[in-house]
């Protein structure tokens, strides 16, 4: 089971219809000049981290990419929810995809999605937008908190 978290089957940046990628650096607001696809992680959506013709970087994560197990995008909302002082814990308790789940499997996504999370947001560049370094170091911590708690 907990093979199935490895990423080892994710999108690369080179699989990426040529129209998606224009449209990311349109959403973006600059043209997309480099991009390197970063292997490992939870889930098997891309990641990526990109340059604009700007200067700006920025990453790309597709963690909610249909592919693997179910119950991690529901962990991952469950962990962010607690950011807003719901009890991920007790919702998890109630949810089809959850409630029966080996404990284990909940530890070990919790470790994993905290330590992608922080990791990539200890790495981040001074170009990289703030804003996404503290979405990530927040919801990395909530991650880590929930499973403190777990013990």
């Amino acid at each position: 089971m907990y093979e199935q978290m490895t990423g080892s089957h994710r999108i690369t940046w080179s699989g990426l219809p040529p129209h998606v990628a224009a449209a990311l650096g349109h959403a973006l607001g600059s043209e997309i000049v480099a991009a390197d696809s970063q292997p490992g992680g939870f889930s098997e959506g891309l990641a990526a981290r990109i340059r604009l013709a700007d200067g700006r970087a920025s990453a790309v994560l597709d963690q909610h990419h249909a592919i693997g197990p179910a119950y991690c995008d529901a962990l991952t909302l469950m962990s962010s929810a607690s950011l807003s002082g719901i009890d991920p814990q007790g919702l998890a308790g109630r949810h089809p995809l959850t409630r029966d789940l080996d404990p284990l499997a909940v530890n070990v996504f919790l470790a994993a999605h905290a330590g992608f999370l922080l990791r990539v947001a200890g790495a981040a560049g001074p170009t990289t937008d703030p804003r996404l370094v503290t979405m990530m170091t927040r919801l990395g911590t909530a991650s880590l908190t929930w499973l403190r708690r777990r013990w």
